[in-house]
């Protein structure tokens, strides 16, 4: 009974971290999406917004004064490190954003790699940040010590992430809606029909720009706090490309098709990290990764739900012949 109810618990953690994965990666995903998806702009380098995020939180919650997880005082440094995490992520976009956008296509995204390449250099530069070591961030909303705690503790963080995720998609589906969002998808079905029509096109592409990095920092923020130490190799190459194949397979323009592809990429590397499938499955979980990638795109090009939105299957068609 005792194992059981061990294996029980065991499970529900698992399950907690996967839940805590999916909401993260797909705030990530959400971000970029404004950038890529909606103002057509072919980033690589979000890792480095998620990099500035992170560790400005960090540093915010270690600089201040100590105080005790769980009072009111921890939880005033905790939403103040989120500010903080924010608005060093957008003045980052801001810096990148002025004189990359000028750039196009592969040329953007070279320029935007070597940014997140060049965050991750500076960090590792850095005694303030811990340098190539761990910078180990305070506990500010509980502090974990069995394993019930920890269950507690990750109930706790996935609420959190759900706020945020929450959050992220409803301000950037509002954004998107608004007459600032289509001047930004206007930009990016075409930029010259867009110029001549008068639309200020570096003004738009470099907004949505700066919107995505800013909610990539948010995204940074609640990674730092939930595992408690950041490294530079938490934030290097791969991770930006793994949040760009979430975009793409949940479609380029979609909200809710990024949050249904976050749910599988994350699930699907889970299960195979934790040996679901077996050891042999684990060792070339790489190889089976990237197979289920390509499968996806071959019979789905245009990813999960294309350009649309979840909600856009539920909405009833116009009878034929009707008013459209």
């Amino acid at each position: 009974m005792l194992t059981l109810a061990s294996e029980f618990q065991f499970s529900f953690l698992w399950l907690g971290e996967v839940a805590v994965g999916v909401v993260l990666y797909a705030t990530l995903a959400a971000s970029l999406n404004m950038v890529t998806g909606f103002g057509g702009m072919f980033s690589l380098g979000h890792h480095g917004f998620f990099a500035v995020g992170a560790y400005a939180a960090g540093w915010c919650a270690t600089v201040m004064p100590a105080v005790e997880a769980g009072t009111p005082g921890a939880l005033g440094v905790f939403l103040l490190s989120a500010a903080v995490a924010v608005l060093f992520a957008a003045a980052a976009g801001l810096l990148v954003g002025v004189p990359c956008l000028r750039l196009r296509g592969d040329y953007l995204a070279i320029a935007t790699l070597a940014f997140g390449e060049i965050v991750r250099i500076v960090i590792q530069n850095t005694p303030a940040l811990g340098g190539s070591l761990e910078l180990n961030v305070p506990r500010l909303l509980m502090r974990p010590r069995g394993l019930e705690e920890v269950g507690d503790f990750r109930a706790l963080f996935l609420g959190v992430g759900v706020v945020m995720l929450g959050l992220t998609l409803v301000v950037l589906r509002n954004v998107v809606r608004s007459a600032h969002g289509r001047a930004v998808v206007a930009v990016r079905e075409d930029e010259i029909a867009s110029e001549l029509l008068g639309v200020p096109v570096t003004r738009y592409t470099v907004r949505a720009f700066v919107l995505g990095a800013a909610f990539a920092g948010l995204a940074g923020w609640f990674y730092a706090h939930y595992s408690g130490s950041i490294a530079p190799a938490n934030f290097d190459m791969l991770v930006g490309i793994k949040i760009l194949l979430i975009v793409v397979l949940g479609g380029l323009g979609s909200l809710t098709g990024t949050v249904l592809s976050a749910v599988v990429l994350v699930g699907i590397e889970r299960l195979l990290l934790a040996g679901v499938f077996g050891e042999d499955a684990k060792r070339w979980m790489q190889v089976e990764y990237a197979l289920v990638l390509i499968l996806v795109m071959l019979l789905r090009p245009n990813g999960i739900l294309g350009n649309r939105e979840l909600s856009d299957f539920f909405r009833r068609r116009p009878a034929k012949g009707g008013v459209r």
